[in-house]
């Protein structure tokens, strides 16, 4: 584990709130998101229908389940793969696409569910979060994958930065992820959120004194914000400086929605090079 001293969070500062609403709103410029994103449903509804994950309880509330996509070898890696919706929206069944993905590349795949925001805040979802690893942890016993995208790549983050993780993650990669909360603070993001900056910077992986420092890929697309670009390149500037084999990779003609379909499609590259192969 290692640590790093408190460095330059407001890489967002000389924008307007307006600049920052469009900076961090991921539909913008994207003008067949709602085609990717029925294209996700479509496949994760047949995944659904065919092969259904076993969900295993982690807390008492409905959405508190960990979706497992196992695979019968017992020694096949893992990965806990988080959702994005920008801590809103979204579930795990609407990934079920990229649960097959990664069991087609040869990793059990587990997928957690979690409350969303404004039924609870985000300080809630970080801790759910958290126990739905320390879950499937004590279940698979090894040291897991841990990825996620968008609020997912953010939740990435958080697990990083916890001090009982180390040793338990064995690579990362986060997608398209907001590491600093703060500049959405003023937009629309965060009106279902209600984040105060006290609360951003509790929530803030950026800001966490310690990461666990094992090889991680963050990936964006190159198609993304000067913002998602600067928070991509600030988390693996953090991991550097504790020691960690860290990149960041902005992906040609990808966006913030279709970079998805890219770690699905390429998911046996994609975490072969995270975990240093070629």
């Amino acid at each position: 584990m290692g640590t790093q001293a408190a460095g330059d969070y407001n890489f967002w500062a000389e924008l307007s709130d307006k600049d920052r609403e469009i900076a961090y709103s991921p539909r913008h410029g994207v003008p067949d998101v709602d085609d990717i994103i029925n294209g996700w449903l479509t496949r994760s509804a047949q995944v659904a229908a065919e092969t259904p994950p076993t969900q295993i309880a982690y807390g008492d509330g409905p959405r508190h389940k960990l979706h497992v996509f196992a695979l019968s070898e017992p020694q096949a890696p893992v990965c806990f793969f988080i959702h994005g919706g920008y801590w809103q929206s979204r579930s795990p069944a609407d990934f079920y696409f990229l649960g097959r993905a990664l069991n087609e590349a040869g990793f059990t795949a587990i997928m957690p569910g979690y409350d969303l925001c404004p039924d609870v805040r985000l300080t809630d979802i970080c801790g759910q979060v958290e126990r739905a690893f320390d879950t499937a942890y004590e279940r698979v016993g090894k040291p897991m994958l841990v990825g996620g995208h968008s609020a997912g790549g953010h939740l990435t983050g958080w697990l990083m930065t916890r001090p009982d993780n180390r040793g338990r993650i064995a690579a990362g990669l986060p997608v398209s992820g907001v590491f600093e909360p703060e500049p959405l603070i003023g937009t629309w993001i965060n009106d279902k959120v209600g984040m105060d900056r006290e609360e951003a910077a509790r929530c803030s992986a950026m800001r966490a004194p310690e990461v666990v420092a094992c090889p991680t890929r963050t990936l964006v697309g190159a198609d993304e914000s000067d913002q998602f670009q600067r928070q991509a390149e600030r988390w693996t500037n953090k991991l550097k400086d504790a020691g960690a084999d860290a990149d960041w990779i902005s992906i040609s003609g990808c966006n913030h929605f279709n970079i998805l379909d890219h770690v699905a499609d390429h998911a046996t590259g994609v975490w072969r090079r995270v975990q240093g192969g070629p």
